[in-house]
């Protein structure tokens, strides 16, 4: 029994069907079908208990599942390492995030391709929840996010604290040149919200925020996508309460950002990745130039340069 052996029954155990299993691999359902029957022939055990299309792991099946993730881990890891030793950082790296957390970042990226030429990014945008999927399956090495998000399973550290701000489109603004409000002065103006489709997310926590001040929000639309919500806001449609970071990476000459002096809350941004599995020199690398490059920002209001990150980085981080 080889790695790639392993990685086979990895993902028909993770996938539940051979069908999906051979479309995440990139190959033919037959062949994966025979390596599967090879791997039970030479172990001398069955490995699944077949339902129709659906599988379930043996007890046997259960305990080669646990073994092989310990093992591909273990492999990978000394790959890159040997790798990273010899060759210095070099590449693909692979990272999601969620759409409000974009310009975080911008600053190491820069670093990265003035220090690291020979990384290469590939980067996913979606929702917490199908971000922490992509974590599952692989397909990213670490994602950028804000809770909530499933803590079993994952590792993290807290990159930033990022307070809500008002954003108003100039057409129905009747704050100018004020940059401060309270919630008690929104009244009946017409607001967009981001929901992100589970239990708690923006929207229920601005909500229990304004119902815990005494006020009720003229909510006129929901949107699944912040990309969505701040196309609504800068079409003088509606305003909305987003983390203030969200408008970094974005033209604001037609919105009017104001603090919210009374809201309690902040929401927070985190790099997670998963606890079973390694991080490559060069995401560890990447994480490190996040928290950098994240406290400088928070510290002074900017995004810092690369050069400016590399300072930062020479001392302990906190």
């Amino acid at each position: 029994m080889d790695i790639k052996q392993l990685r086979y029954f990895i993902a028909i155990v993770e996938e539940g069907k051979i069908t999906l299993a051979a479309k995440r691999l990139h190959m033919a359902q037959p062949p994966l079908s025979r390596q599967l029957a090879l791997m039970e022939e030479q172990l001398g055990v069955g490995l699944f208990h077949r339902k129709g299309p659906h599988m379930e792991l043996t007890e046997a099946g259960k305990l080669l599942y646990l073994k092989a993730k310990d093992t591909v881990s273990r492999m990978e890891k000394m790959v890159a390492e040997v790798r990273d030793a010899g060759q210095g950082l070099q590449g693909l790296l692979t990272c999601g995030t969620v759409q409000s957390c974009i310009s975080h970042l911008l600053a190491p990226m820069r670093y990265f391709r003035q220090h690291y030429p020979l990384i290469s990014f590939k980067l996913w945008v979606g929702i917490p929840p199908r971000l922490t999927e992509y974590l599952d399956k692989r397909m990213i090495d670490f994602a950028i996010l804000r809770p909530p998000f499933p803590m079993l399973n994952f590792s993290s550290v807290k990159l930033h604290e990022d307070p809500y701000v008002l954003a108003i489109p100039a057409n129905i603004d009747p704050f100018y040149p004020r940059n401060a409000i309270s919630i008690k002065e929104l009244g009946n103006l017409p607001m967009a919200l981001f929901h992100s489709g589970q239990h708690i997310g923006y929207n229920e926590a601005i909500i229990n925020e304004c119902s815990r001040l005494g006020e009720e929000l003229n909510i006129i639309a929901e949107c699944s996508d912040t990309a969505l919500v701040l196309s609504l806001v800068r079409g003088g449609i509606a305003a909305t309460i987003l983390p203030k970071t969200a408008f970094a990476s974005i033209p604001t000459t037609e919105l009017h950002i104001l603090d919210i002096v009374d809201f309690s809350i902040q929401s927070e941004i985190y790099a997670i990745w998963r606890t079973d599995d390694f991080l490559s020199k060069s995401a560890e690398r990447f994480i490190e130039l996040l928290t950098a490059s994240n406290k400088m920002a928070q510290s002074f209001g900017n995004i810092p340069q690369p050069e400016e990150i590399e300072l930062e980085c020479n001392k302990p981080l906190s």
